[in-house]
């Protein structure tokens, strides 16, 4: 039997709280530019909008997600735009948000400020799933999106991606693995948090079946597979959105990465 992730809430079929997302991880590149005069941010975003809008497209093409129509504002939405969509609040948004909070964090003199975003954002994301919570979950039944996590073509990529993670991590000059360490960690926390929210509004959970029927992972198989989902498929796999401008020299080794508030 396969394994499958259940959305079926808000983040799942509102890309009005996508379009939010995505412009606030815009916001925090121009401010983060303004503030500390680099590009940093900008290439984290676009190659976390890059990738993962091509994940989507290919998950819901081959059948490995499947999705209900989108909509935007009412208006239906091609694949191709709401992939992009997709790609841009749930890759590059949250990676945006690592590398925000972590790069403060990093520092004493923006850590209590790190802190108080953090909350404010993660306690946000949990209030709005809490506030838009199912009665109960619909087990086997018409969801919004239901994705086979272990494919051979999602295996393949995790492992790639995880792969330049590690290489990054393990070649990286100090202050970069630190930047790209607090970024995971950042990224990590918020995941926790907003799975947690997700878990108990009925929006987000595990089942395992095929060809149609489908039913309640066990505990156990749920709990791995959520973690596995926290740890690996949004922390560890979107440290490459950093890691891949160090690669090609996009972005500048010296103190002046050093962040201000």
């Amino acid at each position: 039997m396969s394994i499958y992730m259940i959305r079926d809430g808000i983040f799942g079929d509102s890309f009005e709280v996508k379009l939010i997302m995505a412009l606030a991880a815009i916001l925090a590149c121009l401010y983060d530019y303004t503030k500390n005069k680099r590009y940093d941010y900008f290439w984290v975003f676009l190659f976390g909008t890059l990738v993962w809008t091509i994940v989507e497209i290919v998950l819901q093409v081959i059948g490995t997600r499947v999705y209900e129509q989108a909509y935007l504002l009412g208006m239906e939405l091609p694949i191709s735009f709401s992939a992009l969509l997709q790609g841009t609040s749930e890759g590059a948004a949250v990676a945006i948000l690592g590398v925000f909070i972590g790069d403060r964090l990093m520092n004493k003199a923006t850590r209590k400020k790190a802190v108080v975003i953090f909350t404010a954002v993660t306690g946000a994301m949990v209030l709005l799933s809490l506030l838009n919570a199912n009665a109960e979950k619909n087990i086997g039944g018409d969801v919004l999106s239901r994705r086979d996590m272990f494919t051979t073509e999602s295996i393949l990529f995790i492992a790639v991606m995880s792969l330049i993670a590690i290489v990054w991590f393990w070649r990286a000059l100090p202050y970069e693995r630190k930047r790209g360490l607090y970024m995971y960690l950042s990224m990590a926390a918020y995941a926790i948090f907003w799975t947690i929210g997700e878990v108990f509004s009925n929006t987000r959970w595990i089942e395992v079946g095929g060809d149609g029927v489908y039913q309640r992972a066990s505990l156990p198989v749920e709990i791995f597979a959520l973690s596995y989902d926290i740890f690996i498929e949004i922390a560890l796999i979107y440290v490459p959105f950093l890691a891949a401008p160090y690669f090609l020299n996009l972005i500048k080794v010296s103190k002046d990465n050093q962040v201000e508030s």
